[in-house]
């Protein structure tokens, strides 16, 4: 017997419910589990009058791992059982929950079938950065995740990076994480095809990154626009701003284009005619920045062609900034969305169903095109139901918010309701495009008893206690008139499992009816992104009554990560102190890169932010019970009373799609054994559909300092030469006391670092992000150069000076002499007056001499002057401030690239081989140019065989087509057996194959 049970979360209730009821019983197991994670099963058994013994096992096959045994002889019994849900050989496998209970009040033996998934895991990977240039170092780290965010130490049986044409260039085999975090680097080759490379970890998960001959982007355009106009607005406000990526604002000449764009309604993607160039773009004047480098520009613009029926309209906003001086140009561009009202509506905490003859309550709530609420806003609420329509006048409160409760009591079927701006007639072409709707569905109840646990549309805080109303109507019929307590039952649900289980009992000759009561619920890092609230009780006639609650959670991660640097700005090269807080033990990835690197790229190339986001994702996604991802256990309805004792039943249905408490339990992710009744009886005489559609929008047209870090000689200047892209890419385990101090030195650039880190450890994983250091001095100098030149070819060399010093100062810049390069035009040494918050371009034309890497060096100092500045009154005898840089640039040679390739088929048979090659060049050859490059591939059949899996076909036909496609799969199977790609679903699958072929041929 392989049972394992790790621990029992127990709690016997002591029910008041009298023995004369009959005996009942509930288990719940979630539906879906993952291996090597825990899981409960929750039992609960009222009204019993002698002891009985409880079996609870998951079964595949001749496999049974017994997840609890036990014995109760109480009258009302209730526990969670906490257990290691078994492994499983493939990615997911169906097994039988089986539920044995004996005893004289009750006896039943049944299965219901739940899914085992292995490797239902998140995986990232993070990369020290999105972009990499020739001959750069690629570092990235790789960690997996369960659903409660721990990491697994599980060694990755392969890690490939491949170029992009799929070849592979690098490999590691078993490589097990240290404290969950796998870490990997691999030097780029100086000359490789440019382009998107991934590093794929084989069937489970590949990452992008992008190599090519980039410069840092020294400044960035930000467009401030609203989200949306209306087709009555007559006006446009754009503001935009251009900043360094050390903050400074950005002084230039701004160029605005509008362009109109037509999206088609009936695609989901955005569609656009590329082949049609774009009509009616208003080109704006060029406008000059202000001294904050911005530009506010109001513009009369007829936003009133929106288009019909077939398409809407957009705006696009192109910005570009051209930088005085330097003639640089950065571009963004926003888009804004035509609307055919100023107002939008919604609904906020509305239910799917509603129960007969309870008020149905709900909330509409009214923004502005910013989001912004309105107040005192008139808005109607449509109510059809069969062939009536009603409809209610409401007025919305500071908040833009307006409640609403409706009487349920004539309600029958689904009804459907819409929130308006108008009880006119609109036309659809124009108003009625964006109507909150909703189908509400009848919730069965036999006794018309009914639960409603209260939602809430706002995000829940972490770590705090949430008070959630439940409130409840039930018939007092069905109450048992001597008892003085009835208990209520509730699963707090999250990630797919069962996450707390509790009782809350109410005095029955106390409480009125219908009442209410609050559960204090605390949120924890355990339902975090998203959770649910399950109640019920039980009535004496063995009804189940239920309600469920849905709720999302801010980031709320056990693992708290928090990143501060000493400083929030200091002078390149000088000493700064990071100081990480993590739970003590955790093992951190701290990551911190050059602005200018991101202006290119983000890290994740998408909208998310973080990596969190990505895995919040995922447990949402992985988290659905949902036919057919969930095998059903086809069990009967029962029938409807009328026709219990027909004969001429046609059918007897397996499924049915109207509100019921079952269908509360199935939507929680649990299955359930109960003899209580839960679904909802239906006809066996013929099928019954009730249309439905989709929810949405109708679219009918004081913390502690770190301690400074003392830095001396401000003014003392030094050669500026570490400008890396990325500055920390560091594992740093974090001490006993939860704290970890890193004494860095900050680089040369004059830039912003953007700094995060994620931690993992025995809680978790946690993550920081958006952290910020500002390397900088207030009078520095800069060279403008390309990604890399031509030999022997002309290049304008630009050096610019930035001066926020609030004086105006003489500035003289020299450009050192070197070997490698010739000065054909301007001085070495030139003049400039710059004043307070200023730049100056100084340019030089010179050639390059070699071939490689070439280092250009300048240097600037510059004097006060009283009253302004003219050479003349150059007085240098007194040296402010002054800053000095070494750059390099790429030399390629001149002349025409020719290549000649050569192949060889080496065979070791276990031993080393040798080949030599001789490398002939011509004679007129650039020197220094010579280079060459191998490439290998261990496979003779290459790339040509990727994917092999797919082509295995089940034979089919008569014997000649029979075997046509029988005799591939053997060649298929032992390819992939050789090459070590034969996974055992692929065996399987190429097994059944041939034993089916083999059949049919006989």
């Amino acid at each position: 017997m392989n049972c394992v049970l790790l621990s029992i979360c127990t709690s016997l209730l002591a029910f008041t419910v009298l023995a004369t009821s009959e005996p009942h019983y509930i288990i719940t197991i979630p539906a879906q589990m993952q291996h090597s994670s825990s899981d409960r099963a929750c039992v609960t058994f009222m009204s019993m009058t002698r002891s009985l013994k409880i079996r609870l096992e998951l079964q595949r096959g001749d496999r049974v791992h017994v997840l609890a045994e036990d014995m109760m002889d109480i009258l009302n019994y209730s526990r969670c059982f906490l257990f290691r849900v078994p492994a499983v050989e493939e990615k997911e496998q169906v097994w039988s929950f089986h539920a044995l209970v004996q005893g004289d009040d009750i006896n039943f033996n049944q299965s219901k079938k739940v899914v085992i998934t292995n490797g239902n895991q998140v995986m990232f990977i993070q990369t020290d950065k999105p972009l990499y240039k020739p001959g750069q170092t690629v570092r990235f780290r790789v960690a997996t995740l369960d659903k409660t965010l721990r990491a697994s130490n599980d060694t990755y049986p392969v890690v490939e990076l491949l170029d992009p044409q799929r070849n592979r260039i690098a490999q590691w085999r078993n490589v097990s994480p240290i404290n969950g975090i796998a870490d990997f680097t691999f030097p780029l080759a100086e000359e490789l095809t440019l382009g998107e490379y991934k590093i794929s970890i084989p069937n489970r998960l590949e990452k992008t990154f992008s190599v090519s001959e980039y410069i840092s982007k020294r400044f960035e355009v930000l467009i401030n626009v609203p989200s949306m106009v209306t087709d009555k607005d007559k006006s446009l406000t754009i503001d935009a701003c251009g900043r360094y990526s050390y903050g400074k604002p950005v002084m230039g000449a701004l160029n605005i284009t509008i362009c109109p764009r037509k999206v088609y309604a009936w695609t989901y993607f955005i569609y656009e005619d590329e082949e049609t160039p774009p009509e009616g773009c208003q080109v704006l004047p060029v406008i000059q920045t202000e001294t904050n480098g911005c530009v506010s520009k109001a513009i009369d613009f007829d936003f009133s062609n929106t288009g019909n029926t077939y398409f809407y309209t957009k705006l696009e906003i192109f910005c570009t900034l051209t930088e005085h001086n330097t003639g640089q140009m950065e571009k963004a561009f926003a888009v804004i969305s035509i609307e055919n009202r100023r107002q939008t509506i919604r609904f906020v905490e509305i239910g799917n169903y509603y129960q007969k003859g309870v008020p149905f309550t709900g909330m509409i709530k009214v923004e502005d095109k910013r989001g912004e609420p309105q107040q005192d806003e008139v808005v109607f609420l449509e109510v059809i139901n069969d062939d009536t329509k009603s409809n209610v006048s409401l007025r919305t409160d500071r908040l833009g918010i307006v409640r609403f409760t409706l009487n349920t009591s004539e309600w029958n079927d689904t009804v459907l309701v819409t929130g308006k701006f108008s009880l006119d007639e609109v036309d659809e072409e124009d108003e009625e495009d964006s109507l909150p709707y909703k189908w509400l569905s009848p919730f069965y109840s036999e006794s018309k008893s009914f639960l409603k646990v209260e939602s809430i549309a706002d995000t829940l805080e972490c770590d705090s206690e949430q008070r959630i109303r439940v409130d409840y109507y039930l018939n007092k019929n069905h109450l048992d008139p001597q008892a003085e307590h009835l208990s209520f039952f509730y699963m707090i649900l999250a990630k797919g499992g069962i996450i707390h289980h509790g009782e809350h009992k109410v005095n029955l000759h106390a409480a009125t009816h219908p009442s209410s009561f609050y559960l204090e619920i605390p949120v924890t890092s355990d339902l975090f992104p998203e959770a649910s609230l399950l109640v019920f009780t039980v009535l004496m006639n063995g009804e189940m009554v239920a309600g469920l609650g849905k709720y999302a959670l801010a980031k709320c991660l056990k693992s708290k990560v928090e990143l501060e640097f000493s400083e929030k700005k200091v002078r390149p090269g000088r000493k700064v102190n990071l100081e990480i807080k993590a739970e003590s033990g955790s093992l951190c990835s701290v990551r911190s890169v050059d602005k200018g690197v991101l202006l290119h790229q983000s890290h994740t190339g998408t909208s998310k932010s973080s990596i969190l986001d990505g895995i919040k994702e995922w447990i949402i996604n992985t988290g659905v019970y949902d036919f057919p991802n969930i095998p059903e256990d086809f069990e009967e309805y029962r029938c409807l009373e009328k026709e219990a004792l027909e004969q001429t039943q046609r059918q007897h249905p397996w499924y049915h799609g109207t509100s019921d408490v079952y269908s509360l339990f199935k939507e929680s992710g649990l299955k359930v054994f109960t003899n209580t009744k839960i679904k909802q009886p239906v006809t066996c005489l013929a099928p019954e559909f009730t249309l439905r559609s989709f929810d949405g929008v109708v679219q009918l047209s004081s913390k502690p300092k770190a301690s400074r870090v003392s830095n001396s000689n401000e003014n003392s200047e030094k050669v500026r030469t570490f400008f890396p892209d990325t500055w920390l890419y560091d594992l740093v385990p974090i001490g006993p006391k939860g704290l970890a101090i890193l004494n860095v030195t900050a680089p040369d650039s004059i830039t912003s670092w953007v700094t995060d880190a994620f931690c993992l450890w025995k809680s978790g994983f946690g993550e920081t992000n958006a952290v910020s250091l500002t390397t900088f001095k207030p009078y520095f100098i800069d060279l403008m150069l390309p990604y890399s030149i031509i030999q022997g070819e002309e290049l304008t060399l630009t050096a610019i000076v930035f001066s926020y010093v609030k004086q105006c100062m003489m500035a003289v810049v020299w450009l050192s002499d070197s070997p490698d390069f010739t000065v054909i035009q301007g001085s070495r040494k030139q003049y400039a007056c710059i004043c307070a918050d200023q730049m100056a371009s100084f340019t030089w034309n010179i050639t390059t001499v070699k071939i490689g890497v070439v280092k250009l060096s300048v240097r600037s100092s510059a004097a006060r002057q009283e009253g302004g500045c003219t050479e003349r009154d150059f007085n240098q005898r007194k040296k402010l401030r002054s800053d000095a840089l070494m750059k390099s640039v790429i030399v390629k040679p001149s002349g025409i690239l020719q290549e000649a390739a050569e192949t060889f088929f080496l065979c070791p048979s276990g031993s080393s081989v040798q080949e030599d090659v001789s490398l002939h060049v011509p004679d007129d050859v650039v020197q220094g140019s010579e280079h060459a490059h191998v490439s290998v591939h261990g496979d003779i059949m290459g790339k040509a065989t990727e994917n092999l899996g797919h082509l295995l076909r089940l034979p089919h036909g008569c014997g000649e087509q029979n075997i046509a496609i029988f005799a591939p799969n053997i060649y298929i199977m032992q390819y992939l057996e050789s090459t070590k790609q034969l996974t055992p679903a692929l065996k399987r699958r190429a097994l059944k194959y041939l034993t089916t072929g083999r059949r049919d041929t006989m």
